[in-house]
């Protein structure tokens, strides 16, 4: 699994997150093996040690799925720094539920 860490960090770090906080939404989505300790390791630009190829795949499962809301959100701003939150959009997203974003005019 090829998961872009310079790309995520700069994801994570554009949406005021951190690495902690993603850590959590990971450790609730059940995703083992991706700590912020781990996460870190992985972020390194000396000598990183990447993510087992199953935990990348599940970690790029869950930033796609932020993408996805951020996207539906349209102009409206989510805030993904709580964890508990967080996983919870992550959770809904993957039973189908959808956020749509309307802007009206008045």
């Amino acid at each position: 699994m090829n998961l872009d860490y310079k790309k995520l960090l700069e994801w994570l770090e554009g949406r005021d997150l951190s690495v902690q906080c993603f850590a959590d939404v990971l450790r609730l989505s059940g995703i083992k093996g991706a700590s912020r300790a781990r996460l870190n390791q992985a972020f390194q630009d000396r000598d990183p040690l990447p993510l087992a190829d199953d935990v990348a795949a599940e970690v790029q499962k869950v930033w796609d799925i932020l993408g996805e809301i951020e996207t539906a959100a349209g102009m409206l701003q989510i805030s993904l720094r709580d964890a508990e939150h967080t996983h919870l959009l992550v959770s809904l997203w993957r039973r189908g539920f959808v956020f749509v974003s309307q802007a009206t005019e008045k």
